[in-house]
């Protein structure tokens, strides 16, 4: 997590904007290790693989705080009955289980790589001008988000899935781009970051996913400054789309 992006966040639980950071192990601008404490609601998050957990308490994974909390020597205090949304516990699940897999069928498959090309790195393409720091709301392993960092946009990658993120930042720091790529794991539809900063926000196959659709375009459209683009991009809701679904098991309809 790159230190400038700190004064940006908000508590994912309370919304307050009173923060306070400690670093256990640093690398130049990037926070490797640390906690992000708040003084509203005294929760602590978690900064671990230089990703930030802002996960709400009642989705938090609490065997991976207590991992982090023995590794460090701290004590963390885990709040009890607090039981979150089944169908967002379910998505954390759900991508926790192959993100190797993900990657290889979604974000390299030639179908969506063309796609990509003529959709959304065609649309970067025309509005790179108005573009220099972006939300990319439920980015996945970084389809979107490392194109737009080698076009020299900066942006911050929220998921639900550490696992997703882990695998991105891999690729991030594969390719030297992780001054330009913040990574948070938090709830989507409630972007835990100040309003009126950015210049876009984008849900790239994402909107599907989500629980509630229209609170995440409304909470994530009160990020942007006056005038900030807007992109999505979702598979069709069409009576027969389970067709589709079912042919592109049996043959690759993209070649």
């Amino acid at each position: 997590m790159n230190r400038d992006i700190f004064d940006l966040l908000t508590c994912p639980d309370c919304f307050s904007e009173w923060l306070n950071l400690e670093v256990f192990k640093s690398s130049q601008n990037n926070v490797l290790e640390g906690l992000i404490i708040c003084e509203s609601c005294k929760n602590s998050y978690r900064i671990e693989n230089g990703i930030l957990d802002f996960l709400p308490i009642n989705l938090r994974r609490n065997d991976l705080y207590k991992a982090f909390s023995k590794k460090h020597n701290i004590q963390i205090t885990f709040p009890n009955n607090l039981k979150g949304s089944k169908q967002k516990i379910g998505q954390i699940d759900f991508f926790a289980e192959d993100p190797e897999d993900y990657e290889k069928r979604v974000a390299k498959n030639p179908y969506n790589r063309i796609k990509d090309e003529l959709h959304f790195i065609d649309w970067i393409s025309r509005n790179q001008k108005e573009l220099n720091f972006v939300l990319d709301g439920g980015c996945g392993t970084g389809r979107q988000s490392i194109p737009l960092a080698k076009r020299g946009i900066r942006s911050i990658g929220l998921d639900i899935s550490e696992e997703m993120l882990l695998k991105a930042q891999e690729k991030i720091n594969e390719n030297g781009l992780s001054n330009l790529i913040d990574l948070i794991i938090c709830d989507v539809e409630s972007p835990p970051v100040k309003d009126n900063f950015f210049d876009g926000l984008f849900f790239h196959g994402v909107l599907h996913h989500i629980t509630h659709k229209d609170i995440a375009i409304r909470k994530g459209s009160k990020k942007l400054k006056k005038g900030g683009l807007f992109f999505s991009s979702d598979p069709h809701k069409s009576p027969v789309r389970f067709l589709f679904n079912f042919l592109m098991r049996l043959w690759r309809l993209w070649d």
